[in-house]
């Protein structure tokens, strides 16, 4: 419960009164989601929350965007940078430790030998797959401006579908004479994220096998 009024309590500052401090928050949380660091619904809830408050005409959302893609550059850009100095040592280890880091680095490194950036994009998108992207992106010596060019696309397609339906929500209520909670969306968003997430790994591993 409390967990939920911390990410209530960013979307509302970002959607009510942004401040500078507020946008560096969530550039910090966005670069250590990219490095690996889990921070679970914080930005969805955000962008959920500011496409059902703001709707899609407004400038904080454009910032906001802005934002969570600087931070998204400034992390997957570390670890593309170690990987690509430090390969094959830090490579090797990672992949004897941990078998799923292998799996998914031998993946991204069969996509990326085609249309480096969509391959870098969809990397991104898919489940579990998000730090292998980066770091087989580094040790491949892809191209940076390809490998930010596939964040951009990535992070268009994720932030503005969360956006759309916070707002295509928020229009379907009024449309019906319905205002629900904040409790009621809260609990509604995180039921909704956790089934998103479950059906995707369900059909990963189903293509997988």
């Amino acid at each position: 419960m409390e967990f939920i009024n911390s990410i209530g309590a960013i979307a509302v500052q970002v959607v009510s009164n942004p401040s500078p401090l507020t946008f560096l928050a969530l550039f910090v949380i966005t670069a250590l989601i990219d490095m690996g660091i889990p921070f679970p619904l914080v930005l969805d809830g955000v962008l959920f929350t500011t496409g059902y408050q703001l709707g899609l005409l407004t400038p904080n959302l454009a910032i906001l965007l802005g934002v969570l893609y600087a931070g998204r550059v400034c992390g997957a850009g570390t670890i593309y940078l170690l990987a690509r100095f430090l390969d094959k040592p830090v490579l090797g280890r990672l992949s004897r430790r941990f078998p799923i880091f292998r799996k998914g680095l031998d993946e991204i490194r069969a996509r990326l030998s085609h249309r480096a950036a969509l391959s870098v994009a969809l990397g991104r998108l898919t489940p579990g797959l998000l730090l292998p992207t980066s770091v087989a992106s580094g040790g491949l010596s892809l191209r940076f401006d390809r490998f930010i060019l596939g964040i951009a696309l990535a992070s268009f397609v994720s932030d503005m579908a969360l956006v759309l339906i916070g707002f295509g929500s928020a229009k379907g209520f009024d449309t019906f004479g319905f205002q629900p909670s904040f409790w009621m969306m809260a609990v509604a968003f995180c039921g909704g994220i956790a089934l998103m997430f479950v059906i995707t790994r369900v059909a990963f591993r189903t293509k997988k096998v």
